[in-house]
């Protein structure tokens, strides 16, 4: 997963200083970090097992995995969550309409709150 995001990296930076991606773009790689920060690790807590949750020091990861675990969110929503950055793809990058909203042009004052 390092060898493909770092070819990652490398490609959408060159197509961004090509003028071929706009610089939305990077939101694909900081996506591509999270979604894989959460697969390695939840697999390393399925390995690790029960010495995940204990933090064995001698056990897999060094008691480190739980840990990771409990911090993996945070891959999803330092510099933005995921759901931004799959919106910044979708409007910015790949062009698609803006999701709808009846408040958009309300000042924020202005802009009916409760039920």
């Amino acid at each position: 997963m390092s060898l493909v995001r770092n070819q990652l990296i490398a490609h959408i930076s060159t197509a961004i200083a090509a003028g071929t991606l706009p610089p939305a773009a990077g939101s694909i790689v900081r996506l591509f970090g999270a979604e894989t920060t959460w697969l390695q690790t939840d697999s390393a807590l399925r390995i690790a097992g029960t010495a995940a949750v204990i933090g064995e020091p001698d056990g897999p990861g060094n008691g480190q995995t739980g840990i990771h675990y409990l911090f993996r969110n945070a891959a999803s929503l330092g510099g933005g969550s995921t759901e931004m950055a799959r919106n910044i793809i979708s409007e910015r990058v790949l062009g698609m309409p803006r999701e709808y909203a009846a408040d958009r042009d309300s000042p924020f004052d202005q802009v009916p709150r409760g039920r």
